[in-house]
């Protein structure tokens, strides 16, 4: 992820996503029932307070409409899990929250939902999904993008924030921390 690296290779067009500063958590099906995963476990206390907020926060229709999913598509959910009770972070939160990051299709190639789709899926069960804060179409807006977001003091609409999930047509993915977050 070196800057001569990404400037040589990045394909355009390339989208910047609203990086939220939590914890992962993965869900899926196994045997009929939700699976819960996090930090490559499927126990422990980030599991728990995964399991916890997501039924806290989904109500009968919303964990159907998951479910149902999961019997449609061999796929795997993962969320950004905001818990800032358990596991406060640098980005202050004011209550638990989850995020739908991707759905990414249980393969040996990686290969995920299209946004759009994964973005309708929210929309449809009233599920929060990962913010597209930018769109990109070549190098040049790029690099005055790049300008932007690394300024001291750069807000993405009036707030700190940690960074972004940059992502290129092709799925190349790397992170991007603002000065806020690393200072």
């Amino acid at each position: 992820t070196r800057f001569g690296y990404l400037v040589q290779n990045l394909k355009f067009p390339v989208r910047f996503y609203k990086k939220y500063n939590g914890f992962l958590g993965i869900l899926s099906m196994k045997d009929g029932e939700l699976y819960f995963c996090s930090k490559s476990s499927n126990s422990g206390e980030h599991v728990e307070y995964f399991k916890n907020i997501f039924y806290r926060t989904y109500n009968e229709n919303q964990i159907a409409a998951i479910k149902e999913r999961f019997s449609k598509e061999d796929i795997t959910m993962v969320f950004e899990v905001i818990d800032p009770i358990n596991d406060p972070h640098i980005i202050k939160y004011d209550s638990q929250d989850l995020i739908l990051l991707d759905m990414i299709y249980n393969t040996i190639d990686f290969k995920k939902v299209k946004y759009e789709h994964l973005k309708a899926f929210g929309d449809r069960n009233d599920i929060k999904v990962k913010e597209l804060c930018y769109e990109v179409n070549n190098i040049q807006d790029f690099l005055t993008l790049n300008g932007e977001v690394q300024k001291d003091d750069f807000k993405y609409n009036g707030e700190y924030i940690e960074g972004f999930v940059v992502e290129d047509i092709e799925g190349f993915m790397f992170k991007y921390k603002l000065h806020y977050y690393t200072t």
